[in-house]
């Protein structure tokens, strides 16, 4: 390759490389929701330890995508009652199957474990009687920060991954697939 075309395809690299950092970033600060509309469930993603903060984990409603954290962050989604099927994707797939009560908050912890390229997700919902407790929550809510999915950079991401998220459905309504599980009497103040 002469040295005209070397530098041709540096600039090109470089070029791509800053396009895709100018970009619109796929998660943005968006403020707290205190409570869910009387009709509504509400549902909060706590990433609480920074270990891994840079690798991103992707949430999903079966379908919908509910957003993209990092550590140190949460997400909140008001949702239907009723039965849902959360997906957490990082290196792996992770699954919560829930029955959410109208009016009711609550919680899932995304913990993170060793990967070879990207962290691992380990989902761990927060229960009645479990490890963790109205004081932790308390703890989270006020030292992290609220993010949600940024409208100008959702749709495409969302696009871009339809077949992947296809696949991880019907993986997860398999007879075989392993679940967390959020019951509606597992909510919290």
């Amino acid at each position: 390759m002469n040295i005209m075309r070397f530098k041709f395809v540096l600039a090109c690299i470089a070029l791509a490389v800053f396009a895709t950092a100018c970009g619109p970033k796929i998660t943005i600060p968006t403020p707290a929701i205190d409570s869910p509309s009387a009709d509504k469930a509400l549902i909060t993603f706590v990433r609480a330890t920074k270990f891994g903060y840079k690798s991103d984990f992707h949430l999903w409603d079966s379908h919908d995508y509910v957003g993209t954290i990092y550590g140190g962050q949460y997400i909140q989604k008001e949702v239907d009652p009723g039965e849902h099927m959360f997906i957490a994707h990082g290196q792996n797939w992770a699954y919560i199957k829930a029955n959410l009560e109208a009016g009711k908050k609550y919680y899932i912890l995304l913990n993170v474990s060793m990967g070879f390229t990207h962290a691992g997700v380990i989902p761990v919902p927060i229960v009645k009687g479990g490890e963790y407790n109205q004081d932790n929550i308390n703890e989270w809510m006020a030292n992290l920060k609220s993010v949600g999915p940024n409208p100008e950079a959702a749709d495409a991401f969302v696009a871009s991954r339809a077949e992947q998220i296809e696949r991880a459905v019907t993986n997860g309504e398999a007879p075989d697939a392993k679940f967390q599980y959020l019951e509606a009497t597992d909510f919290w103040d």
